[in-house]
């Protein structure tokens, strides 16, 4: 039955591949587990505009670039070199996505894509002009409701900018890389970087940010930088469902009886996946609460067991569900991570009984020979690792009012 409930779980995740007769794991159908919250907002919502964030995006770039500017002016009598920076900026239209981590609780989130062009003109050597230049950098904003499953969900605003990077190489380049400190696209890159996060986590401070609900109207004008929309959120204090005179209280405690590291060998060498005897760090999740557990000196087909206490939650509603993550972190130097995770939803009882959770190792099979010659791609190979045995409680207690008074 052990081996079977493993087989499963790992089907689940995972197709298989073939190499000369033998079957093995390889890469995992399901990347990430699903987003939980924060739910959408009601009528009773409050306002962020988009406005707002793009007055931040632009008054921050602008400030750099005047700073830039004023830099290479200050230099030019020394330095010989002339060049003026400008930028114009598109935005994508705003949506609602999600986080895709592999191994912590996901959630949902507003997403502003943003590419920013920054133009390099009058560029000059002692007075020899060259051609303008660009540099482009993608920005992403992102919005979420930081905590919403707390009393003290709150609306967090952070960027994230990747390394900006101009349009090919010039000796034009290569003189104001030299005298504009290093590189010019390393400098203005730092500049933008090291300002856009700190400048909108200010937006918010705009009224109240108390947030547990988010919502967004993606705005339709795309001219303006689709400045008409809003982001809109709000707290809500816990509904329980009263059903009239029936009070329904229904919980869920989930309890991790015990971790058992599996054979993991790679193939053709038969060798253990990582070590012979492990030291790791198990970081174990049920929807957004965790438990930590140091486990040391463990061997393959060895059983420990936990004792980390129960995890207890009000049973979602019809359309949630419970979801557990494991992650598990080889010490020391915590330089290899592996996870996994299971979702089980209302026709699952949301996991109600003994559940069995695998984490995998992984190892890259080298290039193979083909018969009628050639080479095949490395392959990513998926190896069954650790085996956690998990106790999933689903409580349904009624209590009628009417005679508790």
């Amino acid at each position: 039955m052990e081996t079977y409930l493993q087989l499963k779980n790992i089907l689940k995740h995972t197709y298989f591949l073939t190499l000369s007769g033998c079957i093995f794991f390889s890469l995992p159908i399901f990347s990430q587990p699903p987003a939980q919250g924060p739910p959408l907002t009601s009528n009773n919502n409050k306002e962020l505009g988009i406005f707002v964030l793009m007055n931040v995006i632009e008054n921050t770039i602008q400030k750099n670039l005047d700073t830039v500017n004023a830099q290479t002016a200050r230099k030019k009598d020394s330095t010989g070199v002339g060049a003026h920076l400008s930028y114009t900026y598109k935005v994508f239209q705003p949506q609602m996505t999600s986080t895709t981590l592999l191994d912590a609780p996901n959630e949902n989130e507003v997403h502003i894509p943003i590419i920013v062009t920054y133009t390099i003109d009058n560029i000059s050597w002692h007075g020899i002009g060259f051609f303008s230049r660009t540099i482009s950098q993608s920005i992403d904003v992102y919005v979420t409701c930081k905590n919403w499953f707390t009393s003290q969900g709150a609306l967090n605003i952070y960027t994230k900018a990747d390394r900006a990077f101009i349009d090919g190489h010039s000796f034009g380049e290569a003189a104001l890389d030299f005298f504009i400190g290093h590189s010019l696209t390393d400098y203005v890159d730092s500049k933008i970087r090291a300002s856009l996060p700190g400048a909108l986590q200010t937006a918010t401070q705009i009224g109240s940010a108390q947030c547990n609900c988010l919502g967004l109207d993606p705005g339709t004008n795309q001219s303006n930088h689709y400045k008409d929309g809003t982001i809109k959120f709000e707290y809500r204090k816990p509904i329980f469902d009263g059903g009239g005179s029936t009070n329904i209280l229904n919980t869920i405690d989930v309890n991790l009886l015990s971790i058992k590291r599996l054979t993991a060998h790679s193939f053709p060498d038969n060798s253990a996946l990582y070590k012979p005897v492990e030291d790791i760090q198990l970081v174990f999740y049920v929807n957004q609460t965790s438990k930590v557990a140091h486990i040391a000196q463990i061997k393959e087909e060895e059983v420990r067991t936990l004792n980390l206490g129960n995890i207890s939650f009000t049973k979602p509603a019809n359309n949630g569900s419970t979801v557990i993550i494991a992650k598990i972190d080889q010490e020391p130097g915590l330089n290899q991570s592996d996870s996994g995770f299971d979702v089980y939803y209302k026709d699952k009882n949301f996991g109600g009984g003994i559940q069995k959770l695998v984490v995998t190792k992984f190892y890259w099979q080298p290039p193979q020979h083909l018969p009628g010659g050639g080479m095949t791609k490395p392959t990513k190979i998926i190896v069954p690792a650790y085996e956690l045995t998990v106790n999933i409680n689903v409580h349904n207690m009624v209590f009628n009012s009417a005679k508790d008074k």
